[in-house]
């Protein structure tokens, strides 16, 4: 009698994500402390107000109350996701707090099963489809993701709004195509670092003219509208100046003012369904360990000399790094011509590894990007043995693992995943078709 593996595979999958949904409601009504900014943000902005020197004033009253806003008018506030963000936000800006994070929760779900499907459904070999599944679900134990639950974060949509885009080009029809551009332009408009997921799309630009002309004609019109409205001008120019700011903060090199006297003592108990005082005492009680690492360059830098990196030294290299991997791939492509999974990998490769030379901290919830690019790297159907296989599932390991005696052990699995996904793209031994869409 054969032995159930595909049973006992899908038991152990119950029980890991019984666990992460067990774990993650109680870390939900901790107060996912994060999620407060955006919905300020967005009240803030459907006021008509500026959010990113908002400072907090008792006159105000709960409705832009945030316990983490610090600035008392001298400096910016903790607000920091892009304008566009909000604007996708204000729909349920005016629900209560609590039902805001409810529903982001689950939509952080929504999230990570249509990932899965949508990788899923990019190829006919069930096998594939079944390490897709398992790698997806075993996603959920790392620190990344109890990170993001944690704290409410947007990142997690950025990996949606990639694996959308990834999907609608494999599709290669004219209307998806379409929407993929379109869904670019978001992509950008949320994560303006993001333009250089272009660069390998350019260099066959004439194959890709629909994605790029309905990117940038779609990025255009947004432009438009932007300078258009006075109110739009002011701010966008506010956040381009407090992103400025949050760099300088970041590099250790503002001088911050006195924290707003309001930020001292919480004058709310209870904030829009939040209970501060229950939510502490579940936090001490469930006692729910999540580490934190900053997975960036100069962080990287300064702990193995001792010293800060320069800001233009980082911002040189990290340029430089860019420009070098795309004539790489530039002169691979030219030899051995990339198929269009490749392509896309590698434009959002790009985009990650700006991402890693950042000069603002990346927190670990910025890791769950990774993972459309992870599964999708599984679709090349290579041996376990090869070596972009063994470094997905050893980047899987430890973003789980917190064993001490492994120093760095999330930005390292983060580097194993970049290895993974360059070998990928730019090995001129994986150049055929390995996937097969689904009717």
């Amino acid at each position: 009698m054969k032995f159930p593996y595909h049973l006992l595979n899908i038991l152990i999958l119950c029980l890991v994500i019984f666990h992460s949904i067990q774990r993650d409601i109680k870390l939900e009504s901790h107060n996912p402390y994060d999620l407060r900014n955006r919905v300020v943000g967005a009240r803030l902005q459907k006021d008509g107000k500026l959010p990113y020197a908002y400072a907090w004033n008792p006159y105000d009253g709960p409705r832009y109350y945030d316990p983490a806003n610090e600035n008392s008018g001298s400096d910016p506030s903790n607000i920091t996701a892009s304008p566009f963000f909000h604007q996708l936000l204000i729909p349920i800006a005016d629900w209560p707090e609590r039902t805001i994070s409810v529903f982001w929760f689950v939509l952080e779900y929504i999230f990570l099963g249509s990932i899965m499907v949508i990788i899923c459904l990019m190829t006919g070999k069930s096998d594939l489809k079944w390490l897709i599944i398992n790698a997806g679900i075993l996603f959920t134990l790392t620190e990344a993701w109890k990170n993001l639950i944690a704290t409410g974060q947007l990142y997690l949509f950025e990996g949606f709004l990639i694996c959308l885009i990834c999907f609608a080009l494999i599709r290669n029809k004219k209307t998806s195509i379409f929407f993929a551009g379109t869904l670019a332009a978001v992509f950008i408009l949320t994560r303006p670092v993001g333009i250089v997921l272009f660069i390998p799309f350019l260099f066959n630009y004439k194959r890709n003219l629909l994605f790029l002309s309905t990117a940038f004609i779609t990025l255009g019109l947004y432009g438009i509208m932007v300078f258009s409205s006075p109110y739009q001008r002011d701010l966008y120019t506010d956040y381009v100046k407090n992103m400025k700011v949050q760099v300088l903060i970041h590099q250790g090199l503002y001088t911050e003012g006195a924290p707003s006297p309001y930020s001292q003592k919480n004058p709310f108990d209870v904030l829009e369904g939040f209970d501060f005082r229950k939510s502490a005492e579940l936090t001490s009680k469930d006692h729910i360990i999540i580490h934190n690492e900053n997975p960036n360059v100069f962080v990287l830098y300064t702990k193995l000399f001792h010293s800060k990196m320069p800001l233009t030294i980082l911002n040189l290299t990290s340029a430089g790094v860019i420009i070098l991997l795309s004539l790489l791939f530039f002169f691979r492509n030219r030899s051995h011509p990339a198929n269009q999974l490749q392509v896309i990998l590698f434009g959002f490769s790009l985009y990650m590894i700006v991402e890693i030379f950042s000069p603002v901290h990346r927190h670990q919830y910025n890791t769950v990007q990774w993972l459309p690019l992870v599964l999708a790297g599984l679709l090349v159907d290579k041996s376990w043995k090869s070596p972009e296989y063994i470094l997905i599932f050893l980047g899987l390991l430890l973003n789980i693992s917190n064993a001490s005696w492994i120093p760095m052990r999330h930005t390292i699995g983060e580097f194993c995943w970049l290895a993974a996904l360059l070998l990928i793209c730019l090995s001129p031994g994986i150049n055929a078709r390995t996937w097969k869409l689904q009717s």
